[in-house]
């Protein structure tokens, strides 16, 4: 089963999403009928892949996540059709950035800094031989 493919790990990421942007994020998802179903899953391995929670028609997991990573509206049943609402305060926004200073603390020089190494490095380095450079002309004393 493509478990990846399945609704916990998407919408798991956009709630991540939500929360690491400090955004609003709406994580839509489009069902399958049947009709759709009993055209691509010819066999029991295509209807796991189609919607690995029941092998069946459906798999629609749509939902709206907050800047905090809260659910904002209840989800629509996945075999189903529909239009999710939920009220947004851009305030919210805001508050999330403040909450989870997803990146101001990387600025502080006494708290992180960046080093750029511009010396050549390796591609290939055998155990007790000395280090290969990492250039045509050295591929071929290989």
């Amino acid at each position: 089963m493509a478990y990846a493919l399945g609704p916990e790990v998407n919408n798991g990421a956009s709630r991540q999403y939500a929360v690491e942007g400090s955004a609003y994020v709406l994580a839509p998802c489009s069902i399958i009928n049947q009709e759709v179903f009993d055209l691509l899953a010819a066999t029991p391995e295509k209807g796991a892949l189609l919607n690995p929670q029941t092998s069946e028609p459906g798999g629609g997991f749509a939902q709206i996540y907050g800047p905090d990573g809260r659910a904002l509206c209840e989800p629509i049943p996945e075999d189903q059709e529909g239009i999710l609402y939920a009220d947004l305060d851009p305030a919210m926004v805001a508050i999330a950035k403040a909450a989870a200073d997803p990146a101001g603390h990387y600025s502080r020089p006494d708290a992180a800094r960046l080093v750029v190494n511009r010396e050549r490095r390796c591609v290939m380095q055998e155990i007790r031989t000395p280090c290969l450079i990492s250039t045509p002309s050295a591929w071929r004393s290989i």
